[in-house]
């Protein structure tokens, strides 16, 4: 029997936004697979709570597979397996989008799983967020189940999808970014990039449209995120709160508008930062 040697594939990969390329680790491929490249990039350095959108070059591929985009180490919530969303010929681009990482500098891996004919291989490039006061970046557990958080329903990236309560399921749709504006907070669905919106009548669920900064996707909340406990939501124009449906405790409640009922925990969340 005769051993085919493997294919060696250097990778190169940006550092970071406008720095070049470097030489990372090898990638190989077995018989009958061809070596493949990950270029990795982002849209640069950005301030804590803004969308994150990283990008992923495989180069030579035919559109199989897909990609897991990590942040040290870990993999980034909804963003375990994308798939390539343009391209063409032998050279395809996935990309993640993302509210969840924290200040400091990181190093973002994207890895290609391959396919019959194309070798895995992966990237690295680093990752700036600076600080931007005021922002919050992570969950909001239910007062009426602490063992469930808010989400959106079916991790719908569609307008109009209801908000929930639910188990965590890493689709990422149970990230929250509360982005200060004038008058109270955006709160923006991590997975979607969507505001949560009421409209205004008690009872009605809450929903999710595109962020346009009218007043009925403006939201208060008292204290600070830094200071622990359960806490009111509400609209800041007609001052119905963040209410779970019937005070439900099984996944799946919808969370509706609706006047204040007096410390009753159905209409009290925990914040809890993203890790």
């Amino acid at each position: 029997m005769q051993l085919r040697p493997r294919r060696l594939a250097w990778l190169l990969v940006p550092l970071a936004a406008g720095a070049g390329l470097a030489i990372a680790s090898p990638a190989f491929a077995s018989a009958g697979q061809a070596p493949t490249i990950v270029a990795v990039s982002s849209s640069g350095t950005l301030a804590y709570g803004n969308l994150v959108n990283l990008k992923a070059l495989v180069y030579p591929t035919d559109g199989g597979g897909t990609v897991r985009f990590a942040v040290d180490g870990a993999t980034i919530p909804g963003c375990g397996a994308v798939g390539f969303g343009s391209g063409g010929g032998d050279t395809w681009q996935a990309i993640c989008s993302t509210y969840v990482l924290s200040q400091g500098t990181h190093t973002i891996t994207a890895t290609y799983s391959g396919d019959t004919g194309y070798a895995g291989s992966s990237g690295t490039m680093q990752q700036t967020i600076d600080p931007s006061p005021g922002y919050f970046v992570g969950k909001l557990l239910s007062g009426a189940n602490p063992n469930l958080t808010l989400s959106v329903e079916g991790a719908s990236t569609s307008i109009n999808a209801h908000i929930i309560q639910s188990t965590v399921d890493g689709t990422g749709d149970d990230i929250w970014v509360f982005k200060p504006v004038a008058g109270g907070y955006q709160i923006i669905n991590g997975h979607s990039g969507m505001c949560v919106t009421t409209t205004y009548t008690a009872g009605a669920d809450l929903i999710q449209l595109p962020c346009v900064g009218v007043p009925n996707q403006t939201w208060l909340m008292p204290g600070s995120f830094t200071s622990g406990g359960y806490r009111f939501i509400w609209d800041a124009n007609t001052n119905m709160y963040f209410d779970v449906y019937g005070g439900s405790t099984a996944a799946g409640a919808h969370i509706d508008s609706f006047p204040y009922n007096g410390w009753y925990p159905n209409q009290l969340f925990l914040p809890v930062p993203a890790a």
